[in-house]
């Protein structure tokens, strides 16, 4: 192995970690007195401190599953860069994923499909540029689980959200056989991370944290962190309390105080887009977490529309531009 800083001592931004992963280097392990690193894919690395307890967790971290979300993308090389510099020792192992390297590159959501439609248990054919990638991100995922299969597993999936939110930042947690309601412990870690509410799916999807949520009952999260900006554009209001806390999960460290308090909602509709047809009737500037009127008119197809079925249901995720087959968005209310 080589020595740590030799491999990483030119890293010192966003900038530095994506270009060094653009540069299609040979995989490899690195080690200094207290951790290893390994790049075994592009834009994916493990962390690993040399001594592992079995009391610990194993960490995913993720981000850039659409590429132009660039504040996960921030958070993370932030973190990964300390780690790689000896600048902070982790006690957890950790997966590191930067995920769609194409779409990152050219700052669009997707090239071909939307990656966070195509983690499912299902082997997939196509060999577009986004179902590849999901193929080697789940092979990685599991070969990682495997590693650790005795250790509680928690997954990090850091997004921006197209639109504005009535809550800035927000959480949605995948549905999961073993129950998908928050621990108080669960809950400070998204308290910590200035969380303001949570969404709880209602059924199985095929977004990468449903995936590790079902295939290894894995402590999933989507984080939506603000908004989609440019690179350099991100508030530290945004990406500072989410980035403590992710160090803290990562070094065992106490969690940092509670930014907020949470608000929970769960899922009681999927609209789906069937045909070209399909509309959504919300305005350009419709915030996520809006609520409507009972009987309000919200979506329609060729055979289907869809009303508020009482007051104060409320859409997130909002996009009538999306694939035939896909959800256009969700219907969600507040549990009292």
């Amino acid at each position: 192995m080589l020595p740590l800083n030799n491999d990483f001592k030119n890293l010192h931004s966003t900038a530095d970690l994506l270009s060094f992963i653009f540069a299609k280097r040979e995989f490899f392990s690195s080690e200094n007195s207290t951790q290893t690193i390994e790049y075994i894919d592009d834009g994916i690395f493990i962390t690993s401190p040399k001594t592992v307890k079995d009391s610990q967790h194993t960490l995913i971290f993720s981000c850039g599953i659409h590429g132009n979300e660039t504040a996960p993308i921030e958070i993370l090389s932030d973190l990964l860069i300390a780690v790689l510099h000896n600048q902070i020792q982790p006690k957890n192992p950790c997966l590191w994923i930067f995920g769609n390297l194409d779409a990152i590159k050219v700052g669009k959501r997707f090239i071909d499909l939307n990656l966070n439609r195509l983690f499912t248990s299902k082997d997939l054919v196509e060999q577009d540029n986004e179902t590849c990638r999901a193929k080697a991100i789940k092979t990685h995922v599991n070969r990682f689980c495997k590693s650790y299969p005795n250790f509680r597993k928690l997954h990090c999936d850091l997004h921006t959200a197209i639109r504005d939110s009535h809550y800035g930042k927000f959480a949605i947690i995948p549905f999961s056989q073993t129950g998908s309601r928050l621990d108080n412990v669960r809950k400070q870690q998204l308290q910590a991370m200035g969380i303001e509410a949570v969404v709880y799916s209602h059924k199985q999807s095929s977004t990468f944290s449903s995936y590790t949520a079902l295939t290894w009952e894995a402590e999933s999260y989507t984080l939506e962190l603000g908004k989609v900006r440019p690179f350099g554009e991100n508030p530290k209001s945004v990406t500072e309390a989410p980035q403590n806390t992710l160090r803290s999960l990562l070094c065992s460290e106490t969690l940092p105080a509670a930014q907020t308090s949470l608000k929970e909602f769960v899922v009681i509709h999927e609209v789906i887009k069937s045909t070209e047809t399909f509309k959504l009737f919300v305005e350009d500037d419709f915030a996520n977490f809006t609520p409507f009127a009972a009987h309000t008119l919200i979506a329609q197809d060729k055979n289907y529309e869809y009303r508020a079925e009482r007051d104060n249901v409320r859409l997130i995720f909002p996009n009538s531009q999306v694939q035939l087959g896909h959800r256009a968005g969700l219907i969600i209310e507040m549990i009292k």
